[in-house]
């Protein structure tokens, strides 16, 4: 008997928790919007005839492409870095979001870049690396660059399992980082969330899932890069990508010794250059 009135409480402790995700929601959605941050904001700086599309990663921003992009606006490569919905923001925005709502802001971007240009390549950090995958097949695409884009995290399965079962009793989670990462996250001035919202999580691995399923049909030419110490993402990501492409001109490089974020790390400048000469390769 004692067993039934134990599971009586814990069912009601989990209804009333239910019950106040529920009100917090409706809170959320009752918000005005917010405004976006200074650093957060998206750009586009036109220079030549090739336009790199730069997609962002789960609770980042443009930000995280800055010394990217002055690389190869130097190089006269013109640049167009959007905002994905719920980003940038607060992290209240991103818990009113899904992976549909960041594919369709990706889908946007490019309709806009292809207003103006004929020759464009997709950049794709992290989860922007999914997204890039997973644009509609179009001709003025000519090539895709992922840069550390999950298919498996090193702990999915424990996410997967963990995640529902938080979420009954908080609804965001604080990052937690290494000290050396911190000391590059201060050094670069990196504008994202330190808080992430535990209902996008399955949106996320959502996404992984989807990428996984149609890289075989993707028949671009593209360079997959990874950082080889990524506390993140085991090698076997960059490796399942390269090795499930379709296209034959292809190419896989691992940074060494860097952060999951690599392009803002200590061997940037060696990515900077694979990324330059892929692109340059294209218009051989």
């Amino acid at each position: 008997m004692i067993e039934v009135y134990i599971a009586l409480i814990f069912f009601l402790i989990v209804l009333r928790k239910l019950r106040i995700i529920w009100n917090r929601k409706r809170k959320y959605n009752q918000m005005k919007p917010f405004k976006v941050k200074e650093g957060a904001k998206p750009y586009f700086i036109k220079k030549g005839g090739t336009c790199c599309l730069l997609l962002h990663g789960y609770t980042s921003t443009p930000q995280e492409f800055k010394l990217l992009t002055e690389y190869l606006t130097k190089k006269n490569i013109s640049v167009y870095t959007p905002l994905l919905k719920g980003h940038g923001t607060d992290p209240i925005d991103l818990a009113n979001t899904n992976y549909k709502d960041w594919l369709n802001s990706s889908e946007e971007a490019l309709e806009k870049v292809k207003k103006e240009y004929n020759k464009i390549i997709l950049i794709g950090n992290s989860m922007g690396g999914n997204l890039a995958f997973l644009l509609k097949e179009d001709k003025k695409v000519k090539g895709i660059i992922s840069l550390g884009t999950p298919i498996f995290f090193r702990w999915t399965l424990t996410i997967r399992l963990i995640t529902p079962f938080l979420y009954l009793f908080k609804e965001f989670q604080k990052k937690h980082f290494t000290k050396e990462i911190r000391i590059i996250l201060k050094e670069n001035e990196r504008e994202h969330y330190k808080y992430y919202p535990l209902n996008t999580i399955s949106s996320l691995l959502k996404l992984m899932k989807l990428t996984k399923n149609i890289l075989n049909k993707i028949n671009k030419p593209i360079l997959v890069m990874q950082s080889s110490k990524d506390i993140t993402l085991s090698n076997k990501n960059a490796l399942y990508i390269y090795n499930n492409i379709k296209c034959e001109n292809k190419k896989l490089i691992f940074i060494p010794d860097s952060y999951h974020v690599f392009i803002i790390d200590k061997y940037r400048e060696t990515a900077f250059k694979e990324i330059y000469n892929f692109i340059e390769n294209l218009s051989a």
